[in-house]
Order: C-alpha cells, then structure tokens, then sequence
C-alpha cells in the first residue's frame, strides 16, 4: 500500500514542479554556471538524502556497485547529518546541510522561510561541478537542489517514495519508473538509468555498511534500542520492561538497553526500575558505539527507525516493531530478520506520520510483549 494524497496536493505537486523548472531556466539564462576548465578522469557522483539516519544510511547499498561501475569515481554525500560515512574510504567527501522542509511538525512558513539559507549554504558545492546526481526519494525538492548545484546529469524517480505522489521528470535527465518496493531495492535499481545492468545490482550483496575492524568483546548479549524519532512510533516504558524481565528469565544473557540523547530520559526511567544487574547495562550511545553495538550482538530488538536500518546494511538479524511506518518499503533486509506490524483496523495506514487519530490506542499499542518474545531464536 502507498500513502494517498488527495487530487489538490497532486495538483500543487505538479505545479511546483513546473515553477522549480522555470526557476532553473531563468537561472541558467541570466547567471550561466561556469564549470571548471581543468578536467581529469575523475567521475564526481553526489548522492543526496535530506531526511533522517535510516534513509541516510540506506544509501550504503549504492556504494559498491558505483564503485564497480565507476572505478575512477569520487562519491560526494549531500545530507542533514554526515557523519555516518565518515570512516568509509568509498566516500570521498561528505557535506551536510539543514534542508528546509524535513522537520516534524514545524510551521510551514518556517519552511519556506528556511530555503533562502539552504540555498547560500549549498552555493560551495557548486564549485565542484558534479558529472552525475543521484535522488533516491523521487522528491521535486531534491530534484531542484541537484539542478541548483548545476549536476550534469541528475538520475530520479518519477514517482515519490511510498505515495502516489508522480512528477514529470523535468527536474531530471534521467527520469526512471519504479520497479522495487524495498527501500535498498528502490536506491539500487536507479543505476540502471546509468547503463549498470540490472542482473548485476541484483540480488543485493550484504553488508553494504562497514565498520572498524575491532575485537569482539567476550560476552554475549542481546541488544535493545528504544529510540525511534517520532513520539507516534515509540513502545511504551511498561512494555520494554516487561519484556526485558522476559529475556533475562529466559535466556539469562546481557541485555543491553541504548538509545540516543533524546532517549535518555526513557532509559532512565527504565534502569530505575531495575535497580543494579550484572546482566543489564544502560548506555547513551553516538553513531559509531551504536554500529559497534549491533555488529557484535547476538540479536537487536528495535522499532522502525535508522538503526534498524543500519542492523540491515551490516546483515545483522533484527527483530523490528512497526507501528506508523511503511513496512513494505523499510522492513528489515538482513538475512534471518523479522518484523511485526499489527495494522488490522487502522484505516489510517499507510499513515504521514504528521499526527495521529488514534493516539491513546495506536497501532504501536497493538504490539505485545510476547509477539516480540516469539521472533526470538539463536
């Protein structure tokens, strides 16, 4: 299922995009884009995703197969936060930028307010003068940045990702038809726009996002996650702690309970309950202590969110709660992996994820405790 909007948001759709076009075509005529004259061999590929951890992350599974295909090629990524790739020696640069309409909840106005600064922070990419721009949402936004950047050919879909959101592919040389429903698939399949031969893209060859090489600390453990972004896709406290108790009566193993600085809160609250344990162990963690922490658990429980994404890109089996999430296009990819998803009844699925209806008795709310305690194996 895809997230349906009404005729009047198509409608505007469209026509923004005709207004981004223009925008282009009268900036090209007065104020040419003047491109370097030194030229070398050197294939200068920007990758762009303006949204959060996980869609950021899930651009990893486009970084060998540009590498086979473009082996003299330097991979620009153009994103809200760069430091995810910043130890991965297929990247030659990262850049990052605070793109004006990716934020939950805030004022539309704010929005739009917000693209004038956009747009003088992105002016210094254009002296790069990229050869090949890669959009994976299928997002007129993005589009319009890449010709914004002066790209000489800009590879997107002519469809936005999970909704029945269509453009023209005016904003695009390169405009592809979906195939794929899986968010790596989907990335994947638009190298094909580029010449790559699709029988080589696929099946998708995991992992596809690396780590330092470290030792392996010596116990094992399961590793829980409860962060998640938005408020509508968290798992109650109640509920994590019930099934904590589960897992240590059970298995008798470390369980480790992580989260970012927006879920410290949360753990809190949750190691309080516990008191002292030799098998617990609550920990804030950055990105790359979270990458460390799934390659070496044993199983990572979470809900829909960018580290379960990041568990998927390393093949690392995951159990994943879904609630508002689109779990067609972002359910667990790595091998053994499971997911739940309880949307029976929920008219309101697939969901925006702007508000809720169904706030008190949500589709998050319909996950218990022994669905998870099910998927569990070794």
């Amino acid at each position: 299922m895809i997230a349906k909007y009404p005729i009047k948001i198509k409608i505007i759709y469209t026509v923004v995009e005709i207004i981004f076009l223009l925008i282009i075509k009268l900036s090209n005529f007065f104020w040419p884009l003047k491109r370097n004259s030194f030229k070398n061999d050197k294939v200068k590929i920007l990758l762009l995703e303006p949204y959060q951890m996980g869609d950021v992350i899930a651009l990893s599974v486009l970084l060998n197969p540009i590498k086979k295909a473009f082996p003299n090629s330097d991979i620009h990524i153009l994103c809200k936060t760069a430091n995810f790739f910043e130890k991965d020696i297929r990247v030659k640069a990262l850049h990052s930028v605070d793109f004006a309409w990716t934020t939950h909840n805030e004022n539309r106005w704010k929005h739009i307010l917000g693209w004038k600064g956009m747009l003088n922070e992105l002016t210094f990419l254009k002296k790069i003068d990229f050869d090949i721009g890669i959009e994976t949402r299928g997002d007129i936004r993005s589009q319009f940045i890449l010709n914004f950047l002066g790209v000489q050919q800009t590879i997107g879909y002519n469809q936005a990702i999970t909704t029945n959101l269509k453009n023209f592919g005016l904003l695009v040389t390169h405009s592809v038809n979906p195939k794929y429903k899986h968010r790596f698939e989907w990335n994947t399949y638009l190298l094909t726009a580029l010449g790559v031969d699709e029988k080589s893209l696929f099946p998708l060859q995991l992992p596809s996002f690396y780590i330092e090489k470290t030792a392996k600390q010596t116990q094992n453990y399961i590793l829980i996650h409860i962060g998640g972004g938005w408020k509508y896709k968290l798992w109650s406290n109640q509920r994590w702690i019930l099934l904590i108790e589960k897992l240590i009566e059970k298995y008798n193993l470390l369980i480790r309970v992580i989260g970012g600085w927006s879920e410290s809160e949360n753990l809190e609250f949750i190691k309080n309950h516990f008191g002292d344990s030799s098998l617990l162990s609550f920990e804030i963690t950055d990105f790359q202590q979270l990458a460390k922490a799934i390659y070496f658990s044993e199983v990572f429980i979470c809900i829909d969110s960018g580290p379960q994404n990041l568990a998927s890109c390393m093949n690392k089996k995951s159990i994943v709660l879904f609630g508002p999430g689109h779990s067609e296009a972002f359910r667990p990819y790595s091998k053994d992996s499971k997911f739940i998803h309880k949307i029976q009844g929920f008219d309101c699925h697939p969901c925006f994820q702007q508000v809720c209806k169904h706030s008190e008795v949500s589709c998050m709310t319909q996950i218990e405790v022994q669905d998870v305690l099910e998927l569990i194996s070794f």
